[in-house]
């Protein structure tokens, strides 16, 4: 897929009080990114007709042609280097190996990853998200490689490269195309 087609996609994709500014497309291994605007604001310049916060574009995927909308937390070579990464996906977090256990399972717990306990009440099960602590990751290094599935960690690219330079633990992330 080319710039082009990618930008076409993006115009079908987003609604129509806003638009694709084509002149901020940006590739990436993933795909393109392109950011948008209010049309109102576009065609006012006026401060007041700007979006709201929280959005601040779109990625196509050059192989699946999928658009993904981008929150404002982050620049495009986040978002870039986030989607190349397939941490749009859920992603299973694999440690291989431990240097230094505390520090491992602090790094770990950056990453804020959770499990799910289900719970039966009134004749509903619900599915309440906990949160891994020291002690949960401790215990996981008894018995590598130790896994944690299904994690959402699109918002924790910083951590995990903070995790991969400081060398204290070693870990694999398997989204569901390496699984």
């Amino acid at each position: 897929m080319n710039a082009a087609e990618a930008l076409k996609l993006a115009e079908r994709y987003i609604e129509d009080d806003f638009v694709v500014l084509a002149d901020t497309a940006r590739e990436g291994e993933f795909g393109f990114y392109f950011g948008t605007d209010s049309r109102k604001h576009q065609e006012t310049g006026r401060m007041e007709d700007l979006p709201a916060p929280g959005w601040s574009g779109l990625l196509v995927d050059r192989n699946t042609g999928e658009v993904h909308e981008l929150g404002s937390a982050f620049g495009v070579d986040y978002w870039l280097e986030a989607y190349r990464r397939g941490l749009y996906k859920p992603t299973t977090v694999v440690v291989t190996k431990v240097y230094d256990r505390q520090r491992a399972a602090e790094a770990l717990r950056r990453l804020q990853m959770a499990y799910v306990v289900p719970e039966q009440a009134h004749g509903e099960t619900w599915v309440i998200p906990q949160h891994y602590g020291l002690r949960d990751f401790r215990k996981s290094f008894e018995s590598l490689p130790a896994r944690f599935e299904n994690q959402n960690l699109l918002g924790r690219l910083r951590e995990i490269e903070s995790i991969e330079a400081e060398e204290d633990v070693v870990i694999d992330l398997v989204t569901e195309e390496r699984m």
